[in-house]
């Protein structure tokens, strides 16, 4: 497979699932500004910028952060690289590049949500249009299964959503931490309590959480949830194991393959049993989520030098001193 193709299949599967994670997150965050009369001290629309780190793009475009802004922001705004409207549009530029690489159903599907929000104003009801985001985002995952040869394509558009999934839910989790709650003293009050409920829902991991658990709402178990349960589809550990399975699907494994897909088992083991929860416990949040993040960008940048040859920066021009906590001696 050209490198050219094997990227844009890649992208597909990055864009269609960065789309559906801001409609996720802004679905939820819209609920929770409908109950400023009890969280009137929440800020519910600041953490989306960090969250997709165009703060300081729409600081240029607006002078304030208020839901219409940010949701025209992030819905609407072709210039943002983390709108939705963005997102689909370059999902569909490279799904028409690659239409001999999926299936039929696939495209048309993709066109159709391509054209809805083309129609989409910026000063419409929203709610409706971010259901049907993610109702298109599940209908084209099913469609990527259900009608797609299993081969290389369909591993390497896997390995796009897998990977952007894993950054994702990282850092929703990092702007629990940093942004909606500052203050130790909120911990454990209803504040907290909502803030970690909204947090659930916007991985669709709320009912996942009472199935499992049977009990209130425990951070240290939403943490295990979301980065270590190995069966939860939105958890790191879940999303890395999909990226090592496409990985191993994708051809004939030279040197930098062979290299990539051991950086990954290597991450993918320390995600594995109790010794992972004591090192999330060990590290604190911050630092755990810091160290996860790194590891998939490092992972990221592997991929495109692996397989596209097109990155200026390579694993051996990282910071390796700084990841020493998070990577096994064996792989430096």
């Amino acid at each position: 497979m050209l490198s050219r193709i094997a990227r844009n299949i890649y992208e597909l599967g990055q864009q269609i699932e960065r789309a559906e994670n801001i409609a996720r997150i802004l679905d939820v965050n819209r609920r929770m500004s409908l109950e400023q009369s009890y969280f009137s001290e929440l800020d519910v629309w600041s953490p989306m910028l960090a969250i997709t780190r165009s703060r300081a793009q729409f600081d240029a475009a607006f002078d304030t952060v208020t839901e219409q802004h940010v949701m025209d922001f992030l819905i609407s705004d072709i210039s943002n690289p983390y709108s939705i409207r963005a997102c689909l549009s370059h999902a569909r530029e490279m799904a028409r590049t690659i239409r001999e690489r999926i299936s039929e159903e696939m495209w048309l599907c993709l066109n159709k949500m391509y054209q809805d929000i083309q129609q989409h104003g910026k000063t419409e009801n929203h709610d409706e249009f971010l259901i049907e985001i993610r109702q298109f985002c599940s209908a084209f995952h099913g469609l990527v299964d259900n009608t797609m040869s299993h081969g290389e394509s369909w591993n390497f558009l896997r390995l796009g959503v897998a990977l952007e999934r894993a950054r994702m839910t990282t850092r929703i989790l990092e702007i629990k931490y940093y942004l909606l709650l500052p203050d130790n003293e909120e911990v454990g009050r209803p504040l907290d309590h909502h803030q970690w409920q909204a947090l659930l829902r916007s991985v669709s991991g709320y009912e996942a959480y009472r199935r499992q658990f049977k009990a209130r709402i425990d951070p240290f178990r939403v943490l295990r949830l979301l980065n270590l349960d190995p069966s939860f589809p939105r958890s790191v550990h879940y999303s890395i194991r999909q990226v090592a399975d496409a990985l191993k699907g994708i051809g004939t494994m030279n040197e930098e393959q062979y290299v990539l897909l051991q950086e990954t088992e290597y991450f993918l083991d320390d995600l594995r049993g109790g010794a992972a929860e004591d090192e999330m416990m060990r590290l604190q949040l911050k630092t755990y989520l810091d160290t996860v993040q790194q590891r998939c960008e490092v992972i990221g940048a592997m991929i495109n030098r692996t397989f596209f040859n097109s990155v200026t920066v390579t694993l051996t021009e990282f910071n390796r001193d700084h990841l020493s906590i998070q990577i096994p001696q064996q792989q430096q």
